[in-house]
């Protein structure tokens, strides 16, 4: 299996909070799946993590779209949620335009 995007990875996540997983329960299942040999991710590096981020409390898509930025000086959202819980995330600055 070949995960192209985050957007699948989000769907996965989506769907733990559908059963009710918690949070650290939908990392720690991500993590094993991710881990199996015949799964092959387009950035594993940018998805380990954002699962990392989300198990420190920011919401998984979000860490996702920090993830993806850490190329970026700059990410502008206007969930002002997400800036004050992306300080300290990474090399890029989550504000508002």
């Amino acid at each position: 299996m070949f995960a192209s995007r985050g957007v699948d990875v989000c769907k996965l996540q989506q769907l733990g909070y559908a059963y009710e997983f918690t949070s650290d329960q939908i990392c720690t299942a991500l993590t094993r799946l991710f881990g199996l040999p015949n799964i092959h991710l387009a950035n594993p590096v940018v998805i380990s993590q954002a699962i990392e981020w989300h198990r420190q409390g920011l919401d998984f898509a979000d860490a996702l779209h920090l993830a993806n930025s850490q190329q970026q000086r700059q990410l502008f959202t206007f969930d002002r949620r997400f800036i004050s819980k992306a300080r300290g995330h990474g090399r890029c600055s989550v504000l508002e335009p």
